[in-house]
């Protein structure tokens, strides 16, 4: 993200800033068992790790908010 930004800052007031990115963990709910649990998304099988359904759904991790700019 910080490299595209460089490219579209460059040549503006935001050159040279720098982005500070927190990230939120993922959150999935099954559908079956009602068990809330995280995951790594980056796993190309997502199951409930209470009762293994496949049948799952995205609570919280797609969120992307600005906390704060700043501007000297």
């Amino acid at each position: 993200m910080q490299w595209y930004y460089d490219h579209l800052s460059k040549g503006t007031i935001a050159e040279g800033s720098k982005l500070n990115v927190k990230t939120s963990p993922v959150k999935f709910r099954c559908f079956d068992c009602q068990e809330a649990f995280t995951a790594d998304i980056r796993n190309q099988e997502l199951n409930c790790p209470s009762c293994q359904s496949e049948s799952i759904e995205l609570v919280s991790g797609r969120e992307f908010f600005i906390e704060s700019i700043g501007v000297v």
